[in-house]
């Protein structure tokens, strides 16, 4: 049975959000309360006139005529529709689109934050690595680059990064020893039962993959666990918690975005990168 009392309350709340988003211009948003007002309200007509028709008026609470709810679902409908032809005749807001010089810079400030947070837990060796690298890339996005601001700030970032990395050489780090870190992920990140333990530094052992450890059964639960629609959503492993995201190439899906749902496809357009 529907619960006639909780859809017009539904409906209330919807339709009173709807009209102060609208009064305060946020134009989308408010588009979607009015549908949800709408829809609450068809929902309790529906009801009541199905009540109606087997002559259980009597049993029926709405506080509200038909009528009543005939206009309110016709006005809520309207308006979000001359929300939508307004939102369509706006000129589309400019995007800056970052380009390669400043997504290395974002690359490179990335590392160093990495560096500085490792340095702030005294794992200095994962740090001086991080530093390493910042360092590296800087030198090679300097090469390519002719932009004397992108330069500069590619400048100060390995600048700082070399001043802490030198200190570390000096304080912390024994120079002669061998950082070693976790090998590169492998294409499959849940492989056979035959694989083997990464190459990790026995100071980050409390890392290490668990998955190792598993058993060929519980690898095969996981396989099938992992599958939805046909994708491979693989687990989280605290190896990956060594994840940089700072490739030089930005990841590319195979697969393609996932499909929007049709509510998201009222208020997005598409898929697309942060930048």
């Amino acid at each position: 049975m529907v619960d006639i009392a909780k859809l017009e309350s539904d409906a209330r709340k919807h339709a009173s959000k709807a009209v102060d988003l609208d009064s305060k211009g946020k134009s989308e948003d408010a588009v979607f309360f009015y549908v949800e007002a709408a829809q609450a309200l068809i929902s309790v007509r529906e009801q009541l006139v199905s009540d109606r028709q087997q002559s259980k008026s009597s049993s029926s609470s709405s506080s509200i005529e038909l009528n009543d709810i005939a206009r309110l679902i016709h006005d809520y409908i309207k308006r979000a529709e001359e929300i939508k032809e307004s939102l369509k005749s706006k000129p589309a807001p400019s995007l800056h689109l970052k380009n390669t010089s400043e997504k290395g810079v974002e690359r490179a400030r990335y590392l160093l934050t990495q560096a500085l947070d490792q340095d702030e837990q005294k794992k200095y060796e994962t740090a001086f690595k991080f530093y390493q690298e910042a360092i590296t890339l800087c030198l090679n996005e300097k090469k390519t680059n002719d932009n004397i601001k992108i330069k500069e700030q590619l400048e100060k970032i390995a600048y700082q990064a070399l001043e802490r990395a030198e200190e570390l050489k000096r304080t912390e780090l024994n120079v002669s020893s061998h950082i070693r870190l976790p090998s590169p992920p492998r294409d499959e990140i849940i492989q056979n039962e035959e694989q083997q333990p990464m190459d990790i530094d026995q100071s980050n052992i409390d890392i290490i993959d668990k998955r190792v450890k598993l058993s060929s059964h519980e690898l095969d639960v996981l396989r099938r666990g992992s599958k939805i629609n046909g994708r491979d959503y693989v687990p989280f492993f605290n190896i990956d918690l060594k994840e940089r995201f700072a490739y030089q190439t930005p990841f590319t899906d195979s697969h393609g975005p996932l499909k929007l749902a049709p509510k998201q496809q009222s208020h997005f357009a598409r898929w697309a990168r942060p930048d």
